[in-house]
């Protein structure tokens, strides 16, 4: 698992992290809802680092950002062999 990102709210109240998973045997939807499940967990532990006034709620999410740009770079390699192309 990446952290990949995260976005605050403006009022540091929400932090929407967003996270991509290399070469996982479970869905990445049922990992982000494990996750999401031990919000808790992860909270408890970075209030004991937290110098901030609220120790924000956290929301993770799947970035599938890198997946997608391999499918791209597939697709334009793919098109590249099929017009005669040689890219390597």
């Amino acid at each position: 698992m990446t952290i990949t990102r995260v976005r605050m709210t403006e009022d540091l109240k929400i932090a929407n992290i967003f996270v991509s998973f290399l070469n996982e045997k479970k869905a990445p939807n049922t990992l982000i809802t494990d996750l999401n499940s031990k919000v808790k967990f992860f909270k408890f532990h970075m209030g004991k680092m937290w110098k901030g006034k609220y120790m924000p709620d956290l929301a993770f999410y799947h970035d599938d950002s890198f997946s997608n740009a391999e499918n791209i770079t597939s697709l334009i390699k793919n098109i590249g062999e099929e017009r005669g192309v040689d890219r390597s």
